[in-house]
């Protein structure tokens, strides 16, 4: 590879590799802030369930308490009206009769009979708005409810519960575990990037610190942004079928030079021997014009012929290859005798070759085909051409086969030569393109007689392909759709 080749190949890998790492880093950028925001709202949500259910809990010893207060044997509730017209309300303690709180109401407070029940809701409602001060006022009361306090604690479940219900509000729907510890410093947290802060739980005689620990929180976040890793994997993978395309395309355009110079050399070199042949045997034309020599008159001028329907059969070659890849081509489309047409090109073949050759023609009687006639000849002179070129050199043996099956011409040309490796049975087809051993080509010829019969055929609605080849030979089929109603006998 060049060096320019070289350089280049690198360019375009350094900026493939570039686009790679950029992509990467604006999708972990991206993860990155969503992993921080999801830690942001999961801590948020976390002390609002924290909270809730301290409530929750608060609540319950309150329930109790309550119920305290209302059973006689524990709370002693009477009234009197003063001077006034304001109630006055006393509460006893059951034991000792002795006075442990008054509290007055106006006379608009209560009602013209008062009873227990009313009584005892005023004095709930009267400790709930002094709230946990109460307690200092009542020993009994005060000693249970410190017991409550004690024994209620906070429950796991319930925190997750709520925890879980406020994370919905976020549609996060990862699993987690509630961790307790007994100090702030909890080993369990998935990363810094999802770490649920410890918080102190309000009971008065656990010191407790309470986080969560997220499961899977990677594979959340990954679900947030999807659609961004989508469309970045979409991204990339478009850049890199882009630069491979690319680089397909540079190097098909590499082997077009290469074949484009090898063409030149073959058409260079097939013309400088019947050039020089032809100058060859002017000269000496020239000199046995001079003597008279009749014999060898004869002899040069055929040579000459010979060399002259060398070249010309060279540049028909090449123009019919350059019409066909234009696509410039004009059939004409008839039907004609396929069995005499075959037995012309058969003798042609052995009048023309000075090495041992054998055609045989196997071929029904008036097998009528529809096609283009000068096409289909061209088509089966590439073939034997290349035969006799690749053929055994002592004694070379071409079959041509043709039938019909249903609607379709089938053609097969076999000969013995050493055969076509399997690497090559379908580049064979392409324009330039030659068989050689070790780069070195052996047989001469431009490499485009194989691409005019496909082109061809291609437009008579036909196929070629190499169907079998071997050391000892090989077989090209050729198909060719005929119309329906086509005489085909």
């Amino acid at each position: 590879m060049r060096t320019w080749e070289k350089r280049n190949n690198l360019y375009m890998f350094t900026a493939l590799v570039s686009l790679v790492m950029l992509l990467i880093y604006y999708s972990y950028r991206e993860y990155v802030f969503r992993a921080k925001e999801f830690n942001k709202n999961a801590n948020h949500v976390f002390e609002i369930a924290v909270q809730k259910t301290e409530e929750e809990r608060l609540a319950r010893i309150r329930a109790y308490w309550m119920q305290d207060m209302d059973d006689p044997n524990l709370v002693k509730v009477k009234a009197e009206k003063g001077p006034s017209g304001e109630l006055s309300i006393t509460v006893l303690n059951p034991e000792t009769d002795e006075k442990e709180l008054v509290f007055n109401l106006m006379s608009t407070e209560y009602p013209d009979t008062v009873t227990d029940e009313f009584l005892r809701d005023k004095f709930r409602k009267f400790v709930l708005s002094m709230g946990d001060s109460y307690v200092f006022l009542q020993d009994t009361i005060h000693a249970r409810y410190q017991i409550y306090k004690d024994t209620i604690r906070t429950s796991p479940e319930q925190l997750k519960q709520n925890f879980k219900d406020q994370l919905s509000t976020f549609s996060i729907a990862s699993d987690f575990d509630i961790v307790l510890s007994e100090d702030s410093i909890l080993t369990e947290a998935n990363s810094d990037l999802f770490s649920i802060q410890p918080i102190q739980m309000n009971e008065e005689k656990w010191s407790q610190y309470v986080s969560a620990n997220f499961h899977q929180p990677f594979w959340e976040v990954l679900n947030e942004i999807k659609l961004v890793l989508l469309v970045n994997l979409f991204v990339l993978m478009f850049i890199a079928l882009g630069f491979w395309q690319m680089l397909k395309t540079i190097k098909k355009q590499r082997e077009l030079v290469r074949l484009k110079d090898d063409f030149i050399d073959n058409v260079t070199h097939e013309l400088l021997t019947p050039v020089s042949t032809l100058t060859l045997g002017m000269d000496s034309l020239e000199n046995y014009f001079e003597k008279g020599d009749s014999q060898k008159i004869k002899q040069y001028t055929a040579l000459v012929k010979q060399e002259v329907n060398h070249i010309s059969n060279l540049v028909k070659g090449v123009l019919q290859s350059s019409v066909a890849f234009q696509g410039q081509v004009k059939l004409k489309l008839k039907y004609f005798d396929l069995k005499s047409l075959m037995d012309g090109v058969r003798l042609y073949y052995l009048q023309k070759t000075d090495k041992a050759l054998k055609i045989t023609v196997t071929c029904e009687d008036n097998l009528t085909v529809y096609a283009d006639k000068q096409h289909l000849i061209n088509v089966l002179h590439n073939l034997i051409d290349n035969a006799i070129k690749y053929g055994d050199p002592l004694a070379c043996e071409i079959d041509i086969v043709a039938e019909k099956v249903g609607d379709r011409l089938e053609l097969r040309i076999s000969d013995n030569g050493k055969g076509i490796p399997e690497e090559e049975s379908e580049r064979i087809f392409d324009k330039f393109h030659r068989v050689s051993q070790d780069d070195v080509h052996d047989v001469g010829g431009l490499g485009i007689g194989l691409y005019y019969v496909r082109t061809i055929l291609a437009r008579l609605n036909g196929t070629i392909k190499l169907e079998k080849s071997s050391p000892k030979g090989s077989t090209f089929k050729i198909t060719i759709d005929q119309p329906q109603n086509a005489d085909i006998h």
